[in-house]
């Protein structure tokens, strides 16, 4: 067993891991609430379809922040009405997704812990959000790769 190193700390991988699973929940809720918006939009307007058009998510470079919004001048009115000269009233599309989805989201905060043990396990996926993936080998203890078994 000499030259044998066994690694205990798998902190790396876990961390790792909850970051993946996180930014995967952050990227299935932000993607939810645009969808549900989008839907409420599309079953309430009468107009050009510029505001459901016009929604976007825009997303951190690590995944663990996510914006949802419109960018049609007309989504705040829409939202929120308008007053004098002639107040029309609050059609609320954007505030009702984002909190029927509040509910999910804690949840599955909440279940991560399954997908973390088999994360960090070391198996190889990828998140819902393309441009956040992990590997094996980014998941495997420090040093590893490096490791060779002795034959008996």
């Amino acid at each position: 067993m000499a030259g044998a190193r066994i690694v205990f700390n798998h902190f790396p991988q876990l961390a790792r891991a909850m970051h993946v699973s996180v930014a995967d929940v952050i990227f299935q809720t932000a993607e939810g609430i645009l969808d549900e918006s989008d839907q409420t939009v599309r079953d309430n307007s009468y107009r050009t379809g510029a505001l459901e058009e016009s929604g976007k998510t825009q997303y951190s470079d690590d995944g663990m922040t996510a914006i949802v919004g419109y960018n049609d001048f007309k989504a705040v009115w829409t939202e929120y009405g308008t007053g004098a000269p002639e107040p029309t009233r609050p059609e609320p599309f954007l505030t009702p997704a984002a909190e029927h989805h509040r509910g999910r989201f804690a949840a599955a905060m909440g279940s991560l812990e399954p997908s973390l043990k088999v994360n960090a396990a070391g198996t190889t996926g990828t998140s819902a959000n393309p441009n956040i993936s992990y590997s094996a080998r980014e998941l495997a203890p420090s040093g590893a790769n490096r490791r060779t078994r002795r034959r008996r």
